[in-house]
């Protein structure tokens, strides 16, 4: 078998991700796309750009000035040419960002939401906005003067600053800096009958910043943003010594402090065009004198004439959704599975949960089951990433105090909810639950429920398996899957799994589970393999593998090696794709697409065989978890995938692929060159996310 050519078939990480963010973005000029959700299209991706910075950037950046780094074992690229390309290909999504925001600007003006300059407002509209100012911004702002008497102030990150160029008296220069306060309101709205006219606080900040200096001559004033690095290590064994007094949770607190401080890895900055009546003076001085403070350099400062930041969005939706409402999707009530003795549904058959077509209220109403079921003796959970208001939370807590076995697996190295992590690991200890904060070296992914309960002498137990976290937040918006189910092989290998998480080793003793760092991988690849076997054989193969992102060089290669062998594979990734599909002799059997659109696209499916109706043949293999085919979720972390044994479940899930392969409203399909194109269809509109309606009986 030939070997395959890196530069073939292997697209860099960081580029992947920001064609992914590229289609989210082209949602925000998307004709299908009521109006309102298209401005917070825009909102998303600057908060997705926002992060990526902040952690691939940083991480590529602290790379970059460690000595004898090996380059990206892809792509070949060091880690400054990572930066170089990441840094010209995000300016290139800046000036798309521009022009996408000023069409759409123009749109929410033809339908009565209209964006309003100060210099535009009404003699009573400017009273109204001094009055804003006054109330809530200049009593929470904080200006600071930059000089040898006043060292220069930490400047928070994804926060927008009013920079500007002071002179004195004696006609001495300084620079003086405004952090928009943080709890103040993001705009202010003038309602009218059937409209809504608006201007951002930040610009009023803007407008109004020469007043919080008023012993000084302003020369100039600009808007800008920094972004801070956020890739921190997070030792598992920072002390080995039972005896220390610094527990976990207060080394990770210690951590986040850290994380705060760290330099920047971004400058953005607002450009107003000339003759604008806001324009102030020329800030390339003061943007010269903040790089440099800083430590950014030309390739890191972006110049944007949209928004900073969006986080006036939700908030302006809101207000204009009461009188657009087709401006905004429209709400579906999502169905609740099952309900009742939810146990007993479960003993008799699995139940599959599909979010957000089904409630998330059926996987409440199992824990709810087990934590009043006196037979009930342990409640076992891994728990990720969790909604600000959690009933999870409450129920387990419930739990530990009618004096049930809880056991619960909190990661805190969650990244961004590692605060909210700590708080809700800190209520159930108070509980009485036994709390563990994941294994050493290894973050726990996994979305696991194991209920066990004592029937006569026997004991059964209840697993329910997620492709997705126990959010009811997320549950309404990402497209999740769950398993609920009493088959005692997946149960027992549940219990092996928590066994292994409370004494700290990973397991292989698996027979039906795949579980990472020790038996997911080679599971998956022994399937690829086995389907290019059936190929080679000159039977009919297929692969089907649905997911978020797809870095991992060996299930790559594996694949890339099944498509030469003939096996028709379909690949459907939201997100990062390092895999290059069509190259010709090499993945030219592999088709790629991505569906970008109201959900979030978050379930694992992974479909292997073709049941080719020829004696002998078999049922598909199907699968789901809560592991991408990245190697951090394959190698670094306690990832679990289940078989789906139930024959109806399992082609429900070959119907959902179907529809997802047939979307021509959402769907985008990756070109040999790496790039995306958006497909297109003579025939009627199909969007999968409708669909899923009726394909998951919702």
């Amino acid at each position: 078998m030939k070997k395959t050519k890196k530069r073939e078939i292997y697209i860099g990480r960081e580029m992947s991700w920001l064609s992914f963010n590229e289609r989210v973005l082209l949602q925000a000029d998307a004709d299908e796309v009521p109006i309102l959700e298209r401005l917070r299209f825009l909102a998303i991706f600057t908060s997705n750009l926002d992060e990526f910075f902040m952690v691939r950037a940083g991480c590529l950046h602290d790379r970059a000035l460690l000595p004898d780094v090996p380059s990206d074992n892809k792509t070949g690229l060091s880690a400054a040419e990572q930066l170089h390309e990441l840094y010209a290909e995000a300016r290139r999504l800046y000036v798309m960002r521009d022009d996408i925001a000023e069409r759409l600007t123009a749109k929410l003006k033809a339908v009565g939401v209209v964006h309003r300059a100060y210099c535009e407002l009404s003699k009573d509209e400017k009273k109204s906005a001094r009055q804003f100012f006054k109330k809530e911004l200049a009593p929470l702002a904080t200006p600071y003067i930059i000089d040898s008497k006043h060292p220069f102030p930490h400047l928070e990150g994804k926060v927008p600053h009013i920079l500007l160029t002071l002179r004195t008296g004696d006609d001495k220069p300084l620079f003086g800096i405004i952090p928009m306060p943080k709890d103040a309101p993001t705009l202010l709205d003038f309602t009218e009958e059937g409209g809504i006219k608006y201007i951002t606080a930040v610009e009023l900040l803007y407008h109004f910043a020469d007043e919080l200096f008023s012993k000084y001559d302003v020369k100039s004033k600009v808007t800008v943003k920094i972004t801070r690095n956020a890739d921190i290590e997070i030792a598992d064994n920072f002390s080995d010594d039972p005896d220390h007094e610094l527990d976990y949770k207060a080394y990770l607190k210690i951590l986040l402090k850290k994380r705060e401080k760290l330099g920047a890895v971004r400058l953005e900055y607002l450009s107003l065009p000339k003759g604008d009546p806001e324009k102030s003076g020329d800030p390339a001085r003061s943007l010269e004198f903040l790089s440099r403070r800083l430590g950014v350099t030309g390739e890191q400062v972006y110049r944007s004439r949209s928004p900073l930041s969006y986080g006036f969005a939700s908030t302006l939706i809101k207000a204009a959704a009461l009188t657009l409402p087709d401006g905004v999707y429209r709400q579906i009530q999502p169905k609740i599975k099952a309900s009742g003795d939810i146990l007993s549904l479960i003993r008799e058959r699995d139940i599959l949960l599909a979010y957000p077509y089904h409630s998330i209220r059926t996987y409440l109403d199992f824990l709810r089951c087990a934590v009043y079921d006196e037979s009930v003796h342990a409640i076992r959970i891994t728990l990720y990433r969790l909604s600000a208001h959690s009933e999870i939370i409450s129920l387990l807590r419930t739990a530990a105090e009618l004096g049930k076995s809880v056991t619960a697996v909190v990661e805190l190295k969650a990244r961004f909810d590692e605060e909210n992590n700590i708080h809700w690991a800190q209520l159930l200890e108070e509980a009485g639950a036994h709390v563990i904060y994941g294994m050493n070296g290894l973050k726990v992914h996994s979305k696991v429920t194991l209920v066990t309960r004592k029937v006569g002498d026997e004991y059964e137990s209840f697993a329910h398996i997620a492709t997705g976290n126990y959010n009811e937040q997320t549950a309404k918006q990402y497209t999740d899957l769950g398993i609920l189910t009493s088959n005692k092989a997946i149960t027992e290998d549940a219990a092996e799994l928590f066994r292994s998480l409370t004494v700290g080793v990973p397991s292989e003793d698996y027979k039906c589970l795949l579980v990472s760092p020790t038996t997911l991988k080679p599971r998956i690849l022994a399937e690829i393999e086995r389907e290019r076997d059936r190929a080679l054989s000159g039977h009919r193969s297929y692969i089907c593998m649905k997911m978020n992102s797809m870095t991992d060089k060996d299930i790559i290669a594996a694949l890339a090696e099944a498509s030469r062998a003939g096996v028709r594979i379909d690949l459907i990734i939201r997100g990062i794709c390092c895999l290059r599909a069509g190259v010709p002799g090499e993945t030219d059997n592999i088709r790629v697409i991505s569906i970008v659109g109201r959900y979030l696209e978050h379930s694992r499916i992974f479909i292997f065989g073709s049941d080719d109706g020829s004696i002998g043949s078999e049922l598909p293999r199907v699968y789901i978890g809560s592991a991408d085919m990245m190697t951090r979720n394959t190698c670094r972390r306690i990832e679990v995938i289940t078989p789906i044994c139930d024959s109806a479940i399992a082609e429900q899930l070959i119907s959902l692929c179907r529809a997802e392969l047939s979307d021509n409203v959402k769907a985008s399909i990756m070109s040999p060159d790496g790039s995306y194109k958006k497909i297109e269809s003579l025939g009627a509109p199909r969007d999968s996310q409708i669909q899923m309606y009726e394909v998951l009986g919702g």
